[in-house]
């Protein structure tokens, strides 16, 4: 039975490593002015019941989402603007 169980997580290991299309992290900034950090201050409050005049965390983890479009740069257009579009049509409109 241990030997299933070690076999099990290392084939799970295996595979998350393989089948990551690139590894390589590419540093780029999205715009945090004004409107942004004001939402992000009340997003904060909301969920989180945290108060601040900054919204700077001291982060646990990483969660990466995927986001169903194709290339890195219109992933960072879609999300420039600090509020998203309310439609999905919309949404895609801003990618294409």
């Amino acid at each position: 039975m241990k030997t299933c169980k070690i076999l099990l997580v290392a084939a799970m290991v295996f595979i998350s490593l393989v089948s990551c299309k690139s590894s390589k992290i590419i540093d780029k900034s999205i715009n945090f002015e004004k409107d942004r950090i004001d939402l992000t201050l009340e997003y904060m409050q909301d969920r989180y019941e945290l108060k601040g005049k900054s919204p700077e965390i001291d982060p646990k983890m990483i969660v990466l989402h995927w986001t169903a479009i194709s290339n890195l740069q219109d992933s960072f257009n879609a999300f420039k603007n600090a509020k998203l579009p309310q439609s999905r049509e919309r949404f895609q409109e801003l990618v294409s």
